[in-house]
């Protein structure tokens, strides 16, 4: 028992300059070396989100089919997209598109208007700093489509965040429904009742891929939990997040919601959920 307390207390004073190190540079780093932080935190970021995409890129594909569903004919579909990087979800997008970028770093701007160049099919884009879960700058009601992609694991109060998105969305139209979709059918009271059956869950969507904690123990499981302090107090990103519970208690109408494990990635962010919910 001797010899083990004796092994343990030398592994534990061999990492403790280096959990001391990992403690500074959360406590102190942001402050003194903020801007800096966020310049190579935008570049490591842009780089990620390229190879990730190469990877998941026939999942988003299907998963962001659905955007041309919500696009009506008299106004073009109005986008926010939260923590968008450097807009690597932007190839994805319906033509005509108006896009809101949210993001606390400014260092992303630039790389977001070299990809608003490459696809020119976006109407109009606009960069807002602020923080997933202060949206106050948009109107209730107000928005088409909200769309996050590996950032959930990154926000301090995911709850919050998921009640400003579910706020924003526009809510089903009952009237535009009736007046628009039924045209083309008999005004009759049976037909009335099967499009409101049919498109009771036509609001605003919620579009979502984030990497979450492994489901069964294993590896990964081992992996995710010795690098959850060091990627959370350095990189902002949390490795064992139940995300899943969230988005389905946040108080929408529906989601879906798929599990999915890409053996393609590392192997403590090949577990993720892909879907969308529904206002």
């Amino acid at each position: 028992m001797a010899e083990e307390d004796a092994l343990l207390a030398k592994y534990l004073v061999r990492l403790l300059p280096a959990l001391a190190l990992i403690f500074l540079t959360w406590k102190f780093g942001r402050s003194l070396f903020g801007k800096i932080r966020n310049k190579l935190y935008a570049y490591g970021l842009n780089k990620i989100g390229r190879s990730h995409n190469k990877v998941i890129r026939k999942r988003k594909e299907k998963l962001f089919s659905n955007l041309h569903k919500l696009q009506e004919q008299d106004h073009p579909l109005q986008i926010l997209e939260i923590g968008a990087g450097s807009g690597t979800n932007f190839e994805y997008y319906p033509s005509g598109c108006e896009v809101v970028c949210v993001d606390p770093n400014p260092e992303f701007q630039s790389y977001l208007k070299d990809n608003v160049d490459r696809f020119p099919h976006i109407k109009k884009m606009d960069f807002v700093i602020s923080k997933c879960e202060d949206l106050s700058d948009q109107q209730t009601n107000s928005v088409d489509a909200v769309v996050l992609t590996l950032v959930l694991c990154s926000i301090p109060d995911p709850n919050g965040a998921l009640s400003e998105i579910k706020r924003i969305l526009k809510p089903v139209s009952i009237a535009t429904l009736l007046t628009t979709d039924t045209e083309q059918y008999t005004k009759s009271a049976t037909t009335i009742v099967y499009y409101l059956h049919t498109f009771k869950f036509q609001g605003g969507k919620f579009f979502y891929i984030e990497h979450v904690v492994a489901q069964s123990w294993s590896v990964s499981l081992c992996i995710q939990y010795l690098l959850w302090l060091p990627f959370w107090c350095i990189l902002d990103c949390s490795l064992v997040r139940h995300t899943y519970y969230n988005i389905q208690n946040a108080g929408f109408k529906q989601v879906d919601l798929e599990h999915v494990y890409i053996d393609k990635l590392l192997p403590f962010i090949r577990w993720h959920i892909i879907g969308t919910a529904t206002k």
